[in-house]
């Protein structure tokens, strides 16, 4: 039924599901987050790097002779959404030279920028390195930074060209992402551009546990080295990924 008002009557439908997410679904987040929080007093949830570096470690141990680990390729291969960054990835590595990917854990996108002639991959455990090598031994120049997990400061000043981050901004302090941001035009040669997700400031996304910043903020945080600055909304539901340009310095 909702596919064939949306087929026949798209202006009606896209009108209905703006009033109901305007006036309906955020004000019964909105009072759930406040009644949880200060009414409950529930412990909602507050970002470690430790805990979820434990986990990722695991998971990789568990799953070391599969060639994926993650949820995407099992319920999202038919995905038109996940087929478009799979094509932006495609395209900017006939662009560019190097890629930087924050957060690769088992290398899922790596087929997609493949023909980068430089690939580094980075996360905050070794394992993640480890996988990778396993699984894609054939590329002639990749290497694996292994992240302090509060910035970009092991990784050189100018030195990739284009900076990838899929689901892995979203379980992080405040702080650190907000470092990232500012450390993404140290790292950044001038030209270069960046293609990031993080999760959309909402209360369904504070309820879930991911880390939540204004767009306004991040905009703050990247206007002094990068242009062009915008939010490419409609590629994840719960998410959007900033996309900018370096600044010629």
């Amino acid at each position: 039924m909702k596919n064939k008002i949306k087929k026949n009557f798209p202006r009606s439908f896209f009108l209905l599901r703006f009033f109901y997410h305007t006036l309906v679904l955020k004000p019964f987040l909105a009072i759930r987050y406040i009644y949880m929080k200060y009414i409950g007093r529930e412990e909602l949830y507050y970002p470690s790097i430790e805990k979820y570096r434990d986990t990722w470690q695991e998971q990789l141990k568990l799953k070391r002779n599969d060639s994926y680990t993650n949820w995407r390729e099992e319920k999202h291969t038919k995905n038109q959404k996940l087929n478009e960054i799979r094509k932006t990835l495609q395209s900017k590595s006939k662009e560019f030279y190097s890629i930087l990917e924050i957060g690769s854990y088992d290398g899922y996108f790596i087929k997609d920028y493949f023909e980068f002639k430089k690939i580094i991959c980075a996360d905050v455990f070794k394992e993640s390195g480890e996988f990778i090598f396993e699984h894609f031994p054939n590329h002639r120049d990749i290497t694996f930074v292994l992240l302090n997990g509060e910035s970009l400061n092991n990784i050189p000043n100018d030195s990739v060209d284009f900076i990838f981050s899929m689901d892995s901004l979203t379980r992080l302090p405040v702080k650190v992402i907000e470092n990232y941001l500012i450390d993404f035009g140290k790292v950044v040669r001038d030209k270069g551009e960046i293609f990031v997700h993080v999760p959309k400031f909402n209360f369904n996304n504070k309820l879930n546990g991911h880390t939540t910043l204004r767009k306004a903020r991040m905009s703050s945080l990247l206007q002094d080295n990068f242009e062009s600055i915008s939010f490419v909304d409609d590629l994840d539901l719960m998410g959007t990924f900033i996309s900018a340009k370096k600044i010629n310095s």
